[in-house]
C-alpha cells in the first residue's frame, strides 16, 4: 500500500456517522461515501510515515481548514495519484489540489466512471465533487475535473476512451464561456453537447449556480427525471 492510500484509508476510518451529516446535506449518501473513499482529518491532523514532500507542503497549507475532507483523485485503475482538501463545513471556501505525480491523469470520480464509459463510449464532465455526487446516481459515466476545462492530457485519455463528450459544468456566465469555448475546440474530435442547467431559485433566494445547488433546490428526483430528458436529448441530437 502508497502513503497516499494508506492516507485515504486513515482519513475514510475517520468519517464517523457525525462527520457524515455535512456530506449529506451536499449531496452525497453513504454509498458514495464507500464507493469514492472520501474521509476526513479531524483537526487536521496526519497519521504517520507520509513522504515527507507532502508534509512539508501540508505544513504550508495545514492551517487553510480546520476539519479538511480527503478526495482521492484516481487514474483510470484507481490507483491514487492525488488528494483534494476542502473543509468539511461549506462556509469555508476554497479547496487545495495535491498531486504526488502528474504522469497520467487523475480526477475525482474517474475510477468508478470508467465501466460505463467503456459501455457507452460517453463521458459527462462536470467542475467540483460536490457536483459530480448529485449527478452520479443518475449518470455513472461522469469525472470531476476539479476545474471547468480540458488539459491536453486529459483529452488524450478521453480521445481512446469516448466518442461523446458532455459539458455539465456550472449554469453561471463563466461556466457556460469555458464549456461553449471547449465545444467548439474539441468538435472535431468528439461529439459534444453542453447541459445548459436551469438557473432555478434557491430558498435564500439566489439563482442556482452549479449541479450541487440544482440538487439543492430540486432533490434525487426531480434531478434524475430532468437528467434522463437531458440524455434523450442529447442522444436525438449528436
Amino acid at each position: 500500500m502508497t502513503w497516499l492510500e494508506a492516507l485515504v484509508e486513515h482519513g475514510h476510518a475517520a468519517l464517523t456517522e457525525s462527520l457524515r451529516e455535512p456530506l449529506w446535506r451536499r449531496g452525497v449518501t453513504d454509498e458514495q461515501v464507500a464507493l469514492f473513499r472520501i474521509g476526513v482529518l479531524p483537526g487536521a491532523r496526519l497519521p504517520d510515515s507520509l513522504s515527507p514532500r507532502f508534509c512539508a507542503w501540508w505544513e504550508g497549507h495545514r492551517g487553510k481548514f480546520r476539519n479538511p475532507l480527503v478526495l482521492p483523485l484516481t487514474n483510470t485503475l484507481g490507483a491514487v495519484h492525488g488528494l483534494q482538501f476542502r473543509d468539511i463545513d461549506p462556509r469555508v471556501r476554497g479547496y487545495l489540489d495535491y498531486f504526488e505525480t502528474k504522469e497520467e491523469p487523475s480526477f475525482f470520480g474517474l475510477a468508478q466512471a470508467m465501466e460505463t464509459v467503456w459501455q457507452r463510449e460517453e463521458v459527462w464532465l462536470v467542475e467540483g465533487a460536490f457536483d459530480l455526487c448529485p449527478l452520479q446516481r443518475h449518470v455513472p459515466n461522469i469525472v470531476s475535473t476539479l476545474h471547468a476545462g480540458v488539459s491536453k492530457q486529459l483529452g488524450r485519455l478521453l480521445k481512446r476512451v469516448a466518442r461523446k463528450l458532455v459539458l455539465a459544468y456550472d449554469m453561471d456566465s463563466t461556466g457556460l464561456k469555458v464549456a461553449y469555448e471547449l465545444a467548439r475546440e474539441l468538435k472535431d474530435t468528439f461529439e459534444v453537447a453542453v447541459v445548459k442547467f436551469p438557473r432555478v431559485h434557491l430558498v435564500n433566494g439566489e439563482k442556482a449556480k452549479d449541479p450541487n445547488d440544482l440538487w439543492s433546490a430540486w432533490g434525487d428526483a426531480r434531478v434524475g427525471d430532468y437528467l434522463r430528458k437531458v440524455r434523450s436529448d442529447i442522444n436525438n441530437e449528436i
